[in-house]
């Protein structure tokens, strides 16, 4: 089985493919203006690399945030777009908190953090299956005596927190893998973006009709 997973929520573009021979892997190193194209080019490449072609792609795994409002939509269109080409690709989407928390052991209860902006989090809570956009004071009601997990860029916004941090660099291949064993697959109209929050221009207009 051939996998192509990609994640633009969380920062840099990631991509990870699987074939029955080889992994491949491909990281931005920091965040790119052009991130549709380079999207593209960065899956081309490992595609060229393991010797294949997207027709050859068993399933596709898409992360749908929370994140970048704007990653998240590239992310989603690209994945449609290669449906759309391919229908026998079947299609998988996981949230930026799967991603994360995929090393805690199951039935283990956590908080997953991802910082949005300013000084908001976003917060998935393992116990009430909730998802929130909310301050640090918020967070540290949900927290104890949990375990959380945050990504790099989140944990030094973590500092007086006090529980069991754990640092994950979140592991797509291996969240996709698990939905292809337990058939989670969804249709190509059924995959839609996990925002958790309003945009900022949507805030900003609610804004100014309250005014």
């Amino acid at each position: 089985m051939n996998i192509l997973a990609f994640d633009v929520a969380m920062g840099p573009i990631r991509i990870v493919l699987k074939t029955k021979e080889k992994i491949f892997a491909y990281t931005e190193n920091e965040s790119n203006k052009h991130m549709a194209e380079s999207l593209l080019q960065h899956i081309d490449d490992l595609l060229k690399q393991a010797n294949i072609t997207i027709k050859e792609i068993d399933v596709i795994g898409v992360g749908v945030g929370p994140g970048s409002f704007t990653g998240i939509r590239i992310a989603i269109a690209t994945a449609k777009g290669f449906l759309c080409a391919n229908a026998r690709i079947k299609l998988c989407a996981f949230t930026s908190f799967e991603a994360l928390a995929y090393t805690i052991e199951e039935n283990q209860p956590y908080v997953a953090v991802i910082k949005a902006f300013s000084n908001l989090f976003y917060i998935y809570n393992s116990k009430t299956q909730s998802m929130l956009c909310d301050s640090l004071q918020a967070l540290q009601k949900q927290t104890q005596p949990t375990t959380l997990v945050t990504d790099e860029g989140t944990k030094d916004s973590l500092q007086n927190i006090s529980c069991t941090i754990v640092v994950s660099k979140g592991d797509i291949l291996s969240v996709v893998e698990q939905k292809v064993r337990l058939k989670e697959f969804c249709e190509l109209n059924e995959i839609s973006p996990c925002y958790v929050r309003a945009s900022q221009a949507e805030l900003q207009r609610a804004q100014k009709e309250s005014v």
